[in-house]
């Protein structure tokens, strides 16, 4: 009879090549998967070195000073003085305008591209009426309730508020910190005779 053999060494070689074509297809599947994982972890490193980097860039704008533009500059809500004089507002423009702004005012970034102002209100009220396009800024890294002690402290220390305007921004130093009389006298460097003559007034 005929041999099968030439059949059979055609089946075995169609074979081999069909097996070896699903091995190097499976090579081939393995080496992209390792590829794409191999990728995916370099992708990963990188976004964390780079939020390293933004990180470290970002906190070394604090206690910096920057000139912000002065519509992205909000008050502060904790701010004790409720009624600023206009003569003295325009008093101030005018010495802004002649001498610039000596002092910045000190604020801390919100969310977004808005700032609120911790110290400086008016300053940023005379720098509006003139109309400048930003001023500058010492950038403070605290959270609303330290800008709110902030804000009340260098307001009772630093400007002339009227008696009501004291008595409440002392009251809300308190009620912020939950501080005992003498504590918030230490705070202000005041007696605690005078926090509680100022408290009275709300009585």
């Amino acid at each position: 009879g005929v041999s099968n053999t030439p059949l059979i060494l055609n089946f075995l070689n169609k074979g081999a090549a069909v097996y070896a074509c699903d091995r190097r297809s499976r090579e081939l599947d393995e080496r992209e998967s390792s590829l794409k994982a191999e990728k995916a972890l370099a992708e990963s490193e990188l976004e964390r070195a780079e939020k390293e980097r933004a990180d470290a860039a970002e906190r070394d704008k604090y206690g910096r000073i920057h000139n912000i533009p002065t519509d992205k500059i909000i008050p502060n809500p904790a701010q004790p003085r409720k009624q600023f004089e206009d003569d003295s507002i325009i008093r101030l423009a005018d010495s802004i305008r002649r001498c610039g702004i000596l002092q910045p005012l000190t604020v801390r970034r919100l969310d977004g591209e808005l700032y609120e102002i911790v110290a400086g209100e008016r300053r940023l009220r005379a720098a509006k009426l003139l109309r400048l396009a930003t001023v500058p800024c010492l950038l403070v890294d605290v959270d609303s309730k330290k800008s709110a002690e902030l804000a009340i402290i260098e307001n009772i220390q630093r400007e002339n508020l009227n008696i009501f305007e004291q008595a409440s921004s002392i009251a809300a130093l308190i009620d912020i910190y939950h501080l005992t009389q003498d504590e918030a006298a230490k705070q202000l460097s005041v007696s605690q005779s005078f926090v509680a003559n100022k408290l009275r007034i709300l009585r």
